[in-house]
């Protein structure tokens, strides 16, 4: 009996605490804030009204396979004298005529195993290609997770050879008329012949400890192979020997953490005229001069994506998705369209007056080189628009992560 008052104060008192609770929570269901809410730090900014200066029209749709899958897998499209060459995650290759969107032939490099590769972010998905599509002396050339570089017939998709390299492919390969070359993730270029594949020279750089998860895609231009690495340098390299002929750091690490010292040079450099420039995550953008490596300017815009120019400008989308015209004689910045931050961009593809990125959610926006103003935006399909875009008189040519293949065409008449 002396328990009873002692349970009837302890009964009183939760019933007391869910009161309040309940208080605040019906206080908070009721009272009406008429401040506007902003946008979560990494939630997507939603979409802008703008006054629309042109449409993108949808020329023709195709399904490539069965997509990317669920692993952080880059897959783009190619094209080389009016043929498209397209690839899913699980092996297929594909050619397209541009015009009418039709299949010339279809491929496979090889199957899916029962688990997936190398334990990539989700081993319940088989996929493997991930390094995208090279095309170059007639060849058509794909990476995989399974370091392999695979040439076929860019005639009609029959393989001609096969090599396993060091790593996976996580970038196209390129080639030239004397060889073709492979990045890996552990941080070597190779050069292959082009008749088998056999190793011609491999060019080793040092891995920090941490790096992001890709590789930056080499650029030949006139006799050398300009590679960025993920110590955040950028190496000049002799095609037919393999010889450095120069490195420059593109950005220096800050911070103390292995994550905040990250400065991986994963985007593809511009290489122009005399100038090569290039750029690296949480770091700078700097144009170096391809004759002796030398630094002509630095501005403060981190990137992973690829570099494009047009109008005496360099187009980059920054870490946060910010889209930057920076004036290729010394850096100063022209413009930024901040409208499309944390969208998870494309690369900026630059052609005519325009550039086209695509989004997270299958939007493609088309901005205006001179000031960065939005022109026109189409939502082309339901899943994020792949990095790269490929483009050929006048049609611009996407690829979903769900498999489909997009031609589109700006139409400014109405």
């Amino acid at each position: 009996m002396r328990d009873r008052p002692r349970s009837l104060l302890i009964l009183v008192c939760v019933f007391a605490a869910l009161l309040i609770s309940s208080c605040g929570t019906w206080k908070s269901l009721t009272t009406r804030d008429d401040k506007p809410k902003e946008p979560k730090a990494d939630k997507p900014l939603p979409l802008a009204q703008f006054a629309s200066e042109a449409n993108i029209r949808v020329l023709w749709r195709r399904n490539i396979g069965r997509g990317i899958g669920r692993k952080f897998i880059d897959l783009s499209p190619v094209i080389e004298e009016g043929v498209i060459y397209a690839a899913d995650a699980y092996g297929f290759v594909a050619s397209i005529d541009h015009a009418s969107g039709r299949f010339q032939w279809m491929s496979r490099i090889g199957r899916p195993r029962s688990k997936g590769f190398m334990n990539v972010m989700d081993r319940s998905d088989p996929a493997f290609v991930t390094g995208g599509l090279g095309v170059g002396a007639n060849m058509i050339y794909v990476g995989t997770a399974r370091g392999e570089v695979v040439a076929l017939a860019a005639s009609d998709g029959e393989e001609r050879w096969r090599v396993v390299l060091t790593s996976e492919i996580l970038a196209p390969p390129i080639a030239s008329r004397d060889a073709v070359y492979a990045q890996t993730s552990d941080g070597n270029l190779f050069a292959l012949s082009l008749e088998d594949g056999s190793q011609k020279w491999v060019f080793h750089s040092q891995n920090p400890l941490v790096t992001l998860r890709g590789t930056s895609t080499p650029v030949f231009n006139s006799g050398i192979v300009y590679a960025g690495f993920a110590n955040g340098v950028l190496s000049a390299i002799d095609s037919t020997t393999g010889e450095l002929l120069w490195e420059q750091t593109v950005s220096l690490p800050t911070g103390t953490s292995d994550l905040e010292r990250m400065v991986d040079v994963d985007g593809k450099p511009l290489v122009e005229q005399g100038v090569v420039v290039a750029s690296t995550h949480q770091g700078m953008t700097t144009a170096i001069r391809r004759s002796d490596g030398q630094p002509l300017w630095q501005v403060e815009v981190a990137s992973t994506r690829a570099l494009q120019s047009g109008y005496g400008l360099v187009f980059a989308v920054t870490d946060d998705d910010e889209v930057v015209g920076i004036e290729q004689r010394d850096g100063t910045i022209a413009w930024r369209q901040e409208g499309l931050l944390r969208r998870q961009l494309t690369d900026p593809l630059a052609f005519s007056n325009y550039i086209f990125v695509g989004d997270m959610q299958g939007f493609v926006h088309v901005i205006a080189q001179s000031d960065g103003r939005f022109i026109a935006r189409r939502r082309v399909d339901g899943a994020a628009i792949q990095p790269t875009m490929a483009h050929e008189d006048g049609v611009v040519y996407v690829q979903s992560k769900g498999g489909r293949l997009i031609a589109l065409e700006l139409d400014r008449s109405s």
